[in-house]
C-alpha cells in the first residue's frame, strides 16, 4: 500500500500550523506609546517627564504576547525645564554623550489573572538589571485602517542609584531614588517586506 500521499498531506498540514501560529512582529506606534516617568521632590511634590524618542516592538503568537524590547534615547528626556533636562543628560545623571539607550530586552512572559508579567533586561548606563513589569493586554484588534493593533499598559519601579543615575551633590539629595516608570505601549503588526509570504 502506499502511504506517500498520507504522509504528505500530513506534513502539508503540519506545516500549516507551524506557520498560522509563527510569532510575528508588532511594532511600537510612537504616536500612541509613551515611557512617563515620576519622582518626588524634597519630600513633597512628584515631578513628572518623558522620554520622546525611542523604537520597539512586541512579538505576538497569535492573541498571546510572548516578548518585547525597547530602545530609549536618554537624550529624549523632557519634564518641561530645559535647564533641568539639560542636567539630566550631564554625566551628574544619565551621561548621555556616553550611554545613549536605555534599552529592556524581555527573557519571558508569565500570564496571571490580572493579565502578564514581562521578565526581562534593564540596562541603564552601564548597569543591567532582572526586572519584572506586571502588564495589562488589551487586544489585538483590527484598526479602521486594516492594520492590526496590541495594547500594553504597566508600570515599574526602579532605585536610580541602583543604576549610577546619580552624584554628589545638593540636586541629587533633593530628590527622590525611587522612579516610578509608566508605560503605554502600542504596537502595529509589521507589514511582511516585499517578497516575503
Amino acid at each position: 500500500m502506499n502511504i506517500t500521499p498520507k504522509l504528505s498531506a500530513v506534513a502539508l498540514g503540519l506545516a500549516v500550523t507551524v506557520t498560522s501560529f509563527a510569532e510575528e512582529a508588532y511594532d511600537f506606534d510612537a504616536a500612541h506609546t509613551q515611557f512617563t516617568f515620576s519622582i518626588r521632590h524634597l519630600g513633597l511634590v512628584n515631578v513628572r517627564g518623558q522620554f520622546r524618542e525611542f523604537t520597539g516592538s512586541v512579538t505576538m503568537d497569535g492573541d498571546t504576547v510572548t516578548g518585547a524590547r525597547a530602545v530609549i534615547k536618554a537624550a529624549s528626556v523632557d519634564t518641561a525645564n530645559q535647564n533641568r533636562d539639560d542636567h539630566l543628560r550631564n554625566p551628574d545623571f544619565f551621561e548621555v554623550e556616553t550611554y545613549s539607550d536605555i534599552t529592556f530586552e524581555s527573557t519571558a512572559v508569565e500570564r496571571t489573572d490580572e493579565g502578564l508579567v514581562l521578565k526581562g533586561r534593564l540596562t541603564i548606563k552601564q548597569t543591567t538589571k532582572e526586572v519584572e513589569i506586571p502588564m495589562t493586554q488589551a487586544g489585538p484588534i483590527d484598526d479602521p485602517w486594516g492594520n492590526q493593533r496590541v495594547g500594553l499598559t504597566g508600570e515599574l519601579v526602579v532605585n536610580r542609584r541602583d543604576y549610577g543615575v546619580n552624584h554628589d551633590g545638593p540636586s541629587d539629595r533633593a530628590i527622590g531614588q525611587d522612579v516610578t516608570i509608566t508605560i503605554e505601549i502600542q504596537a502595529v503588526r509589521a507589514q511582511p517586506a516585499e517578497g516575503d509570504e
